[in-house]
């Protein structure tokens, strides 16, 4: 019986494959929001929003790593902005960048196609994975941009339905072209 109550506390806790894009967004109620300009003094890095955009940093005492925006609830389209330090001890962003698509990959039922290129974050060069992918939800787009700076990773994440994924990447794009460093690298 023991068995069967560890067995069962361990594997409801663990996402089924294809979940991907079942994500809640932020709650305004706890959430401190962000309009026009973010600021991460402890990562040192500082973005320019859209006018249109809220983002949501996470509830006191949680550290602040970076903001999420919901662009859209249905069909879920969702945007992330962090820095984090490099815990994995990744050699290079190259490292990161197939970490991230093993994250992806471990959610999907199916991934279609995965692309890199350069990409600039701010006026620093970083690497864009960009991945199609199949969920229980339909067709996802996951787009992230990637730079690997000292010991921290910063990262400029999209997963959007492929419906979406043309209009919500203009988002990222113009947020990874804001991206500004406040302390020097």
């Amino acid at each position: 019986m023991l068995r069967v109550f560890l067995f069962l506390l361990v594997f409801s806790f663990v996402p089924a494959k294809g979940d991907c894009g079942r994500f809640s967004g932020p709650d305004p109620k706890v959430s401190p929001a962000f309009r026009s300009r973010y600021t991460n003094p402890t990562f040192g890095y500082r973005i320019r929003l859209p006018h249109h955009i809220v983002a949501y940093g996470e509830p006191p005492p949680q550290p602040a790593h970076g903001v999420g925006i919901s662009l859209s609830r249905e069909p879920r389209s969702y945007l992330y902005i962090d820095g984090s330090y490099n815990s994995g001890f990744a050699p290079d962003v190259a490292t990161v960048a197939h970490d991230h698509e093993g994250y992806v990959r471990q959610d999907s039922l199916s991934v279609q196609r995965v692309t890199r290129t350069w990409a600039r974050l701010g006026s620093r060069k970083a690497l864009r994975l960009r991945m199609e992918h199949s969920c229980s939800l339909g067709s996802f787009v996951t787009d992230e941009i990637f730079l690997l700076k000292r010991d921290i990773i910063y990262t400029v994440s999209l997963t959007a339905p492929k419906t979406r994924y043309r209009q919500d990447k203009r988002v990222l794009e113009a947020i990874a072209r804001s991206f500004e460093f406040t302390k020097p690298l």
